[in-house]
């Protein structure tokens, strides 16, 4: 690598790193991000001390088949994990185990750093950082152009998504980097000879993404897609002979998963739904230049990037799961579950640039490109780093329960965040409403009647948990403490006395 490619590309690591770090630890836990930290802090805890940990006594085949389904639910053969609960210091009947190579990580890092919004994060910034380095190279090796190596690696440094799931305590970040890493490992053993130590760390690489993330399993969808058209149509005869033994392996696994009773294809799989995710194709096409725009740029030279093997096996992938997640996913549409294809998508739109613009233009579109980037990263950075999509301020709203929480009283909530109840002054009751489906009135009166008081929260984005006639209870009975015409918060507080 030459001293000036080198440089840039140091530079570029170092500008996307401070793009995902500043202000880390600025705001509140959102979301599913709790989940996380509940499974880490397990983890954390049970290491310093064996009575906070918790054992189920499973069969060695109930934990063999967990491990196989990467079933979250259960105990399995490498990991047993329970969500922590902040507010009582212990761990809760809550299995845990969804994505545990991440929170096993993540635990680690609060060996060395505690827990913090700040360093539940950190784990994910590190990913998206080595996503940088490691683009460059997955780039030299599919265009074999130093220069579309080098704009890539600027898109995937200032690109929105990527840096708010690198902001994100969640294992998105994490799946980003692996994914295209497994994509790549697989493609050189696809079309060259590969030693067992090769071989080896390819399995190891696709299980780690499989334990991070179900949609793992598309994958040998796309391969045998791929090897079909290549060879039993182009009549290349490696990739026939792959296609043969994979579609025996595809084969193999289905008739052990219905001998075993072992069912890998969750609800993600096989449940076409009447309403069609089209979302998905407009999201994988979104960044760095609008979905219209990269569109128009991918689909005339669509014939050509059929023709070469790299932009053909990247296409089938992007082509694989966006069909797959359209028509066949039974959960609602969400960025989240196919934003590991975006590393994909743009170096497949640089390399359909490169071959439909001319030589002389292409600099120019390149740097176009990274501007357009950069423009829209400015355009959001309020989103980023300054809190102001909304986001629920936790801690000053909860400070309000802990100013007046007395003796014989208790808080009923929507996913109430127990990491930000730490210490309250009174041993307290904390009752979680959505594992409670569609609430009823009586129900709730009758949580109500099991304390002297009760705090009733809620996020505002939650509200829609509730049913109607439950939020006019709430509202004509209950005094409100936080919310909307109080404060800007984002969350509901109302205190109601037995």
């Amino acid at each position: 690598m030459k001293l000036k490619t080198l440089t840039i590309l140091i530079l570029l690591i170092v500008l996307g790193f401070f793009l995902r770090i500043y202000r880390l630890g600025a705001a509140d836990f959102k979301e599913d991000e709790h989940f996380t930290i509940k499974a880490a802090a397990y983890q954390y805890y049970c290491r310093q001390d064996n009575n906070n940990c918790r054992y189920q006594p499973t069969s060695f085949n109930s934990r063999l088949k967990a491990l196989i389904r990467n079933n979250e639910t259960k105990p399995n053969l490498l990991t047993e994990i329970y969500f922590w609960d902040f507010a009582s210091q212990s761990p809760t009947l809550i299995s845990a185990n969804r994505a545990w190579p991440h929170s096993l990580i993540l635990s680690r890092a609060y060996s060395i750093l505690g827990i913090s919004e700040f360093s539940s994060r950190i784990v994910s910034v590190i990913a998206g950082s080595l996503l940088m380095l490691f683009s460059y190279f997955l780039s030299l090796y599919f265009s074999k152009s130093r220069l579309i190596s080098l704009v890539y690696t600027a898109l995937i440094a200032t690109s929105f998504p990527l840096i708010e799931y690198s902001r994100h305590a969640r294992m998105y970040s994490l799946f980003i980097l692996v994914f295209p890493l497994l994509c790549l490992l697989i493609y050189q053993l696809l079309h060259k000879r590969s030693s067992l130590i090769k071989f080896g760390f390819t399995v190891l690489v696709f299980l780690l993404a499989y334990w991070l993330h179900l949609l793992t399993l598309i994958l040998p969808v796309s391969l045998l897609i791929y090897t079909a058209y290549f060879g039993l149509i182009k009549k290349h005869q490696r990739l026939k002979q792959v296609f043969l033994v994979l579609f025996s392996c595809l084969f193999i696994t289905l008739a052990l998963s219905f001998w075993l009773n072992i069912n890998f294809f969750h609800s993600y799989f096989f449940s076409v739904t009447p309403v069609f995710r089209w979302q998905y194709f407009r999201f994988i096409l979104e960044y760095p230049l609008p979905a219209i725009v990269s569109a128009v740029i991918i689909i005339p030279v669509l014939p050509q990037l059929f023709k070469h093997r790299q932009s053909a096996y990247l296409l089938t992938i992007i082509l694989t799961y966006s069909f797959f997640l359209t028509f066949f996913s039974q959960k609602p549409a969400g960025s989240a579950y196919i934003v590991h294809l975006l590393p994909l998508t743009m170096l497949l739109l640089l390399m359909a640039i490169d071959l439909a613009v001319k030589k002389t233009l292409k600099q120019y579109i390149y740097f176009f490109i990274i501007l357009i980037s950069v423009t829209r990263l400015i355009l959001l950075s309020n989103y980023l780093y300054y809190g102001r999509d909304d986001r629920p301020r936790l801690q000053l709203a909860y400070q309000v329960i802990k100013n007046q929480l007395k003796p014989d009283q208790q808080i009923l909530g929507i996913q109430v965040k127990d990491y930000y109840l730490q210490n309250l002054p009174v041993k307290t009751p904390i009752i979680n409403l959505a594992e409670k489906q569609a609430l009823s009135v009586n129900e709730l009166l009758n949580l109500l009647n099991q304390s002297s008081a009760s705090y009733i929260v809620w996020e505002k984005e939650k509200f829609a948990h509730f049913q109607p006639e439950v939020i006019e209870l709430v509202k004509t009975s209950a005094q409100k403490l936080a919310g909307e015409g109080l404060d800007d918060y984002g969350v509901e507080i109302y205190y109601l006395e037995k």
